[in-house]
């Protein structure tokens, strides 16, 4: 499953995400302000979170139109594994 994740990765660029599924703590799109993309598969994307050194999943069809799961963790592979 590692694997997978190691063969997904990229160039970290800038993430916009613009929607997020989830939002059980209420902190609406605040959290991914400053996101990267990490990883790509199809149309999912990792995301990483500096602020935070937390890792979450995205959809969409690239970098700049992105809609988050919602859920974050500092475990890149269970975020990329959802």
């Amino acid at each position: 499953m590692a694997d997978q994740l190691l063969g997904a990765l990229l160039q970290p660029c800038k993430a916009s995400v613009a929607g997020r599924t989830y939002d059980y703590e209420g902190m609406g799109l605040a959290e991914y302000e400053n996101a990267y993309v990490v990883a790509h598969r199809d149309d999912s994307w990792l995301l990483y979170m500096p602020d935070t050194a937390r890792f979450g999943l995205a959809f969409g069809p690239n970098p700049d139109a992105l809609t988050a799961l919602g859920f974050s963790s500092h475990d890149a592979l269970a975020e990329w594994l959802g």
